[in-house]
């Protein structure tokens, strides 16, 4: 049986129904047991792929120091090809508030439309605040609240699952 198909044509005919109302508990049943064996075989897949990327950076990590160690740059294995060293320098994100003033400061002298364009705020950060403000205009009667340049939050809906006990 092929799960992806049968889950799709599932999902094809949730399209065609036109009331929530005419799906029978059994379909539904179905459905919700074809999500989470998709789920698990994505889950066991994720976790294959990230063991399988803690190995490659090892192994990645193992011929860099062998290369350093045998004072080479870059090294020819006939029949598969050449690996190298890639040196280059990374600069890093501010991370103490008095550091993040002067960088900031530094990018709002390049001018304000490049400081705009730039600088921006993480969406969970973003959420968190949005969050935070309104719970304290709610606690506050204040239900015109609203952050200047934010549009209105829309409504975003999905699934969950808890296991049963």
């Amino acid at each position: 049986m092929d799960m992806k198909n049968e889950f799709e044509d599932s999902a094809d005919n949730l399209n065609s129904w036109e009331k929530p109302g005419e799906i029978s508990t059994a379909a539904l049943d179905a459905m919700i047991t074809q999500m989470r064996e998709i789920e698990a075989d994505y889950d066991a897949k994720k976790k294959i792929a990230s063991e399988a990327a803690i190995r490659r950076e090892k192994a990645r990590g193992m011929v860099l120091a062998a290369l350093q160690a045998a004072g080479k740059t870059k090294y020819f294995t006939e029949g598969l090809g050449t690996v190298y060293t890639i040196s280059k320098y990374v600069v890093r994100v501010p991370k103490d508030i008095e550091s993040k003033k002067l960088f900031l400061d530094y990018i709002r002298s390049l001018g304000d439309e490049f400081y705009l364009e730039k600088v921006g705020v993480n969406h969970q950060t973003l959420q968190g605040l949005y969050n935070s403000l309104k719970d304290e205009a709610n606690s506050k009667g204040d239900a015109s609240f609203q952050i200047p340049g934010l549009t209105a939050p829309t409504l975003q809906e999905s699934v969950g699952f808890r296991k049963s006990k």
